[in-house]
């Protein structure tokens, strides 16, 4: 994949992200730098890595050590005491649930690498295609500030949940860190699918402004046929290029569907556990929660309630810009029709002048064509066919903990 023309800082900030989703396990995949033929400028380029498949098996083979370790344990400490409480339980729980989601998601990230380089690949080169309009993108570094800021208050909550970790139990550093590597790589890869829709929703963007340049560029349908032939060339071009867009939407749905449903089910097991330690000295009195370990479990809660929140919102963002471009042409189409009107005056009028001059009627069947199309398209991002990434997902979620939470502190009071 090869993304051209591209400054300095652009690839800076390609770099940055791309090794950050590397070293985390995510992305097992190559990127060079090298200078194009044609002039001077850089491009990017993704190949396959032998190197970074190694990288991920040997990160499962210590994962799998490590969460074995901690539940051999856990498993002893128990036997030991010989009480079984229900702390114990949903701990031993939770770091089989999380490590299960880790081992899946990298397992399932190895074998679909190639579906990754294909998705990169058609996001970079609908970017270019769309670039080469013409139609100027201030918004770009916005787009770039905007992925910077989700994974700087990423890495910043995570600096602090390891910091207050260590404050509240030293001792348990070890056994805490094994918990929270599995949590990483949940967190991250719903960071990158987030970064994923964020730029297929700037390519959304990019063409709906093309859209409404064209449109806007005849304010009466009655052109000469050079200008005529360029503007049905250029709808046509942009309708191709939306049907390239929701095909790649689709692609990323179905590469992320099943690493994603593992994401779900570790947060939500996750913030159960979490949402049960802290809500448990405020509904057994007698059962206190030191500040310290209050504060760690808020920030490791607050922590998975913004990957999903950032997730379900760059979905809904991502649906509302494809949305925006049937307005756009429902709206050209109206437009038409009223400057059709105009124009049969103005034809009537001066006559001899417009011998040259045509209503366009193409341009209008190209409209027509392209609503049609958008009336069977609807972009969607699901998880393996069971349910919606929107925001109706926060509300599943929030009400299901809530309805668990209340089961199991009333099973403690009695």
């Amino acid at each position: 994949m090869a993304l051209k023309q591209l400054t300095e800082d652009n690839i800076f900030f390609i770099k940055c992200l791309f090794y950050y989703f590397k070293v985390l396990g995510i992305a097992p995949i190559s990127l060079y730098t090298r200078s194009t033929k044609k002039n001077a400028s850089q491009c990017v380029v993704f190949t396959r890595s032998n190197r970074a498949l190694v990288y991920d098996v040997v990160l499962i083979l210590i994962l799998v050590t490590a969460n074995i370790y901690k539940i051999l344990y856990l498993c002893l400490r128990v036997s030991s005491t010989k009480i079984i409480t229900i702390e114990a339980v949903t701990n031993c729980l939770e770091d089989f649930v999380a490590c299960l989601s880790a081992v899946f998601i990298l397992i399932i990230i190895c074998f679909s690498w190639e579906k990754l380089c294909a998705v990169v690949n058609a996001i970079s080169g609908l970017t270019e295609c769309l670039d080469g309009f013409g139609v100027e993108n201030p918004k770009k570094y916005k787009l770039q500030l905007e992925i910077c800021m989700i994974i700087f208050v990423n890495i910043t909550t995570w600096i602090l949940v390891f910091v207050i970790t260590a404050v509240a139990e030293f001792s348990y550093l070890l056994y805490d860190t094994i918990m929270y590597s599995n949590v990483i790589v949940v967190n991250v890869l719903l960071i990158q699918y987030s970064v994923v829709l964020k730029l297929l929703r700037h390519n959304f963007k990019m063409l709906n402004k093309n859209l409404l340049v064209i449109c806007q560029e005849v304010p009466i349908k009655i052109q000469s046929s050079v200008e005529s032939n360029g503007s049905v060339e250029r709808l046509s071009q942009l309708r191709k290029l939306h049907a390239s867009i929701c095909k790649v939407s689709r692609d990323v749905s179905n590469y992320y569907s099943y690493p994603t449903l593992a994401c779900v089910v570790c947060v939500f097991y996750t913030l159960i556990y979490t949402c049960y330690y802290i809500a448990r000295p405020i509904v057994l009195y007698h059962q206190n929660l030191r500040g310290d370990m209050f504060v760690m479990s808020l920030f490791y809660g607050l922590l998975l309630v913004l990957s999903v929140v950032i997730l379900t919102k760059s979905v809904t963002a991502t649906i509302d810009e494809s949305g925006r471009t049937k307005e756009i042409i429902n709206a050209g189409l109206l437009r038409f029709e009223d400057d059709e009107k105009m124009s049969k005056k103005v034809m009537g009028l001066v006559k001899n002048i417009l011998e040259n001059y045509w209503i366009d009627g193409t341009f209008c069947f190209q409209l027509n064509q392209f609503s049609s199309y958008l009336l069977h398209t609807d972009v969607k991002f699901k998880v393996s066919e069971l349910f919606s990434l929107d925001d109706s997902l926060l509300t599943s979620m929030a009400g299901s903990i809530a309805t668990y939470l209340v089961i199991v502190f009333q099973f403690l009071q009695k």
